[in-house]
């Protein structure tokens, strides 16, 4: 049974592991705006067309398994932590400054444009973890540099 609440937006993957390490890893890659920017061409868009559902895209790239003896899949891990720390610090001042944590105590969910404007706001704090994830991830997946100049 669950012991922190879950938020899904509509669909909720799994991936069971027994290491912390590895999962902190994967949830940096999941978050880079490097499977982001390879993902686009490929994902599907509302009717005002911005983008939706990644589902499972990002799995159809070269996500190496999680490696204890691998130098960059623990500066990874150890950014993936930083990040998910943070953003749990700061969840409740962000919906309190969108005015999301009234409508959550109302409805007891949110709608996806809250859910979208919600994670932006997130993002925007995390910017400086999320660039080092980046730049790792980017070396993680072997690519050289694919988001736009």
């Amino acid at each position: 049974m669950l012991k922190k609440p879950v938020i899904i937006e509509s669909t909720l993957y799994r991936f069971f592991t027994n290491s912390e390490d590895e999962a902190y890893y994967l949830t940096a890659i999941l978050n880079s705006s490097v499977l982001d920017e390879l993902i686009k061409p490929m994902q599907a868009k509302g009717f005002t067309g911005a983008e939706r559902h990644i589902h499972k895209k990002p799995l159809e790239f070269p996500i190496s398994k999680f490696n204890e003896d691998n130098e960059l899949h623990i500066q990874l891990s150890e950014l993936g932590k930083k990040a998910t720390k943070k953003a749990y610090r700061i969840l409740q001042s962000v919906l309190k400054r969108k005015g999301y944590d009234g409508k959550l105590r109302k409805r007891g969910t949110l709608v996806p444009t809250e859910v979208a404007n919600l994670r932006t706001a997130i993002r925007e704090e995390l910017r400086e973890e999320l660039e080092e994830i980046d730049c790792r991830s980017q070396a993680a997946l072997g690519f050289n540099d694919i988001r736009k100049s």
